[in-house]
C-alpha cells in the first residue's frame, strides 16, 4: 500500500483528498500546516507521497521545502507535489526548491488527472516491505 500524506490547512481539500485517495486504496495521513509534516515524514518507515499545499499558517510550503532541502532524509525518501491555488507563488519558489518536486498542481485539480500522477509516482517509489 502507498502512503499519502496530506499537508494543507484547507479542510476540503483535505476531505475531497481524503475521500477520492481513500477509494482509490492509498493510506492517508494529513498535516495541517508544513510544520507538522517533517516529524511526520521523519518517522514513518514507509516512502510516501507527499501532497502539500503553497500558502499555509505556521510553516507555508516554501517553509516545508526549506526543512526537505536541508535534510537528506526527507529530500531523498519521499515524493513531493505542490498544490497551490495561486499559479503566481508557485513561480516564485525558488529553482533550488523546485527541483524536489514531482509536479505542481493546480486547484481547482482534475482528480482524474491528479490521481493518474499519483499513480505514475507510487510506481516510481522503492517498495516498502
Amino acid at each position: 500500500m502507498v502512503w499519502v500524506l496530506v499537508v494543507d490547512d484547507d479542510e476540503s481539500t483535505c476531505e475531497a483528498l481524503r475521500l477520492l485517495l481513500g477509494d482509490a486504496g492509498y493510506a492517508i495521513a494529513e498535516a495541517p500546516d508544513g510544520q507538522a509534516a517533517p516529524e511526520m515524514l521523519r518517522s514513518t518507515p514507509y516512502h510516501a507521497i507527499v501532497l502539500f499545499d503553497l500558502l499555509m499558517p505556521v510553516l507555508d510550503g516554501r517553509g516545508f521545502l526549506d526543512a526537505v532541502v536541508a535534510d537528506p532524509a526527507l529530500k531523498t525518501r519521499h515524493a513531493y507535489i505542490l498544490m497551490t491555488a495561486n499559479p503566481q507563488a508557485a513561480r516564485d519558489v525558488p529553482p533550488e526548491q523546485l527541483s524536489e518536486l514531482v509536479a505542481v498542481v493546480h486547484k481547482p485539480f482534475s482528480t482524474d488527472a491528479l490521481l493518474r500522477l499519483i499513480q505514475q509516482v507510487a510506481a516510481s517509489l522503492p517498495r516498502d516491505t
